[in-house]
């Protein structure tokens, strides 16, 4: 009988890394892992220690290949244009999305290690991009220089089963529902037990098991009571605004001063970050809401220009959604907790470059 193939560690840390990647940490078990590895579980286990140990692995091993391919682009002719093939293999493995932007939303707020880790990756990307973009400029002359307390919680609660929270008399739907906004935005869905909620509403979990059958289901509705728009400090203001320019930025500088103070950003932008569209109703929800953010960036870009705020050439559509995209991963930066007050406030100068003023 011929023997087994003995597994490399470096092939059992690409398959769980692919199998991370997809379904994340809490969804994915210690059998997911000896199944997707090929791998038994004791060898596993003697290898790496734990599940926790895996996934750190793993999620080094990433980011160890991300930084090689990053390197590589500094051999090719035009470096700096090669950038955007990093950006266009994630929109073709959009799927499972970047595995470190992943678990900075789902675990770096509630693991210091995995925090650090993530932050330190994010720092040697960004020097990364800074080599390649000046490496570019060396090469081509001609290029232009772009212009660039206790132990309450944070909206001044008690803590989960602390004896100061109050019994409702009467289990309402709605009461329900706004808790639960504030515990799952507070903790994402992954790190929200129905315990914690039960708790936070003094009821017993059989009621809300009664009223919604289980975790899943109570997101769902939380997520229908919620609205299908994002809520963005700063962005009801848009509408009734005199500077619509200085309105609109205004709105990124409020997602790094909200961290700041404590909150924890739209249900929706830290759904959509942690789970996509993990199914059909969330999916719409977030599709709903994106539409809805980027409509109106461009309405008031489009106000903005009329009134001779900003250059005529700048395209609506186009800057509506490049902005877009620069406010969902400001914040994804500012939930992974490790981004440092400059490389936060540089985004928020990306943006004015991208609305120049009138001359």
């Amino acid at each position: 009988m011929a023997r087994p193939r003995r597994i490399s560690t470096e092939e059992i840390l690409t398959s769980a890394m692919t199998r991370l990647r997809r379904y994340g940490y809490h969804a994915s078990s210690v059998q997911d892992l000896v199944d997707c590895t090929g791998a038994g579980r004791g060898s596993l286990y003697q290898t790496f220690g734990s599940k926790r140990g895996l996934f750190i692995a793993a999620l080094r091993h990433y980011i160890t290949i991300h930084q090689q391919r990053l390197n590589a682009l500094l051999d090719l002719p035009s470096p700096s244009t090669e950038i955007l093939s990093v950006f266009e293999s994630l929109i073709e493995g959009s799927r499972d999305g970047c595995f470190l932007v992943n678990t900075s939303v789902e675990l770096s707020p509630h693991a210091q290690e995995i925090a650090q880790t993530v932050s330190e990756s994010f720092t040697k990307s960004r020097s990364s991009f800074f080599r390649l973009i000046s490496q570019g400029r060396r090469r081509d002359p001609s290029r232009r220089r772009c212009r660039t307390a206790g132990r309450g919680t944070a909206d001044g609660s008690q803590p989960y089963g602390g004896n100061t929270v109050p019994r409702p008399k009467i289990f309402s739907l709605k009461s329900a529902l706004d808790q639960a906004i504030i515990v799952f935005r507070q903790h994402g869905y992954h790190n929200t037990s129905m315990h914690m909620i039960s708790d936070r509403l003094a009821c017993s979990r059989s009621t809300l098991h009664a009223a919604f059958g289980d975790k899943h289901g109570l997101f769902e509705q939380t997520l229908y009571h919620y609205g299908p728009a994002f809520r963005v400090p700063g962005l009801d203001a848009l509408r009734g605004a005199v500077a619509q320019r200085d309105a609109l930025l205004q709105v990124f500088d409020l997602a790094i001063d909200g961290a700041g103070n404590g909150h924890h950003q739209c249900l929706l932008i830290n759904t959509a970050v942690e789970l996509g569209g993990s199914s059909p109703t969330i999916a719409a929800l977030l599709q709903t809401a994106l539409c809805d953010l980027e409509t109106r960036f461009r309405v008031a870009i489009e106000r903005a220009s009329t009134a001779n705020e900003i250059a005529a050439d700048v395209d609506p559509v186009l800057t509506a959604r490049t902005l877009l995209g620069l406010y969902l991963g400001l914040c994804v930066l500012v939930r992974s907790g490790g981004a440092r007050e400059p490389v936060l406030r540089d985004v928020v100068l990306r943006a004015q470059t991208m609305l120049p003023e009138s001359r």
